[in-house]
């Protein structure tokens, strides 16, 4: 008798477990995280809380992400630690493949791949696809006055919330999960001469994306190249072009500085501070459990900081290898600047 009540509770136990590993919601446990963020200069600890799903997923969602930079690239191995916390969090629930110098699709091709569900996430700077975004590239109009770095980290989400329904029409079927933001502004990086005021580029080829910018180089007898990103190393090397408008930590990236003899610095104004989003389908996203979700985003916004805050300490460390190897920084005055701004933002209206 006894062992039959023996087995009976046993079978009752049982069963309560395997209830339990089937009932809704997952199992969570929760661990202290602490973090340092450094903000305008100043550095600051933070403790925060994070959760991660210890039951076994029911469903798991494996992802392919595309990137242009290399796997070799410190921000890639960021991204690909991200991707692997996201994995270790959710218990291999949400496993994201990320494929580096866009062996995935097309750069050109991104916006579309996304839209379309071809691929399913991307690393992305708003601008790469000519047409496909109009209000995304407003805050980033050159020498508009956007802030730099860590600040436009924290004042673009604000700004995006604010008018989030239009901000969404430019987005078709995408998710924005995030988006950094570089932490020096776009330098004028030339091979041939030195460019201080717009008059310089007369007669210049500087590569460039945008209408505006090419608008107003042509205005002083310039010229802008459309090329993509992988495109443009050859393009310096074998004189097709004589500059390009890049931030010290994408020149690094593309190990571009090597053909430079001088760089442009616009400072307090800056010409523009680029960004760096990370977009997802929006169907893909949808379909995610909702705690999966949370991690994605608690974890895209540990990596946005991580690689601002490296970037701030690679940036210095460039300029001054720059510097060593003779190339010349020209920093125009505050007249000088007025003259940048009113060509790309005129003044006067009839």
């Amino acid at each position: 008798m006894k062992k039959f009540i023996f087995v009976v509770l046993a079978s009752i136990l049982m069963m309560s477990l395997i209830l339990t590993g089937c009932s809704g919601d997952p199992e969570t446990v929760t661990s202290t995280v602490t973090t340092t963020v450094t903000s305008g200069g100043a550095t600051e600890t933070a403790t925060t809380t994070a959760t991660s799903i210890t039951t076994v997923p029911k469903e798991i969602f494996r992802l392919k992400m595309d990137k242009t930079t290399a796997e070799t690239a410190v921000s890639s191995q960021m991204e690909a630690a991200m991707t692997d916390r996201v994995r270790e969090r959710t218990n291999g629930g949400l496993d994201i493949q990320v494929y580096f110098s866009s062996t995935l699709v097309d750069s050109k091709d991104a916006i579309k791949s996304l839209e379309t569900g071809l691929i399913d996430m991307a690393g992305y700077g708003f601008g790469a696809n000519p047409g496909a975004h109009y209000l995304h590239l407003l805050p980033w109009q050159d020498f508009l006055g956007w802030p730099s770095g860590h600040e436009a980290y924290e004042i673009w989400p604000q700004f995006r919330e604010k008018w989030i329904a239009e901000f969404q029409t430019d987005l078709k079927n995408v998710k924005l999960l995030g988006s950094r933001f570089f932490a020096n502004g776009d330098m004028i990086n030339t091979t041939s001469k030195p460019v201080r005021v717009p008059a310089d580029l007369n007669g210049m080829k500087i590569i460039q994306r945008g209408e505006g910018f090419a608008t107003a180089v042509a205005s002083v007898g310039g010229a802008a190249l459309d090329l993509q990103t992988p495109d443009i190393y050859n393009a310096l090397e074998r004189g097709l072009a004589d500059g390009n408008c890049w931030p010290p930590a994408v020149i690094r990236t593309f190990r571009t500085g090597e053909l430079y003899k001088y760089h442009t610095i616009f400072s307090p104004l800056n010409m523009k501070i680029g960004e760096h989003s990370y977009l997802m389908n929006m169907d893909v996203w949808e379909s995610l459990p909702s705690e999966y979700q949370q991690i994605l985003l608690e974890e895209v916004d540990t990596m946005c900081r991580s690689i601002m805050d490296w970037e701030l300490e690679s940036d210095a460390e460039l300029l001054a290898e720059q510097e060593a190897n003779g190339v010349e920084f020209i920093s125009p005055s505050v007249e000088e600047l007025k003259l940048w701004q009113d060509l790309f933002i005129p003044t006067k209206y009839s």
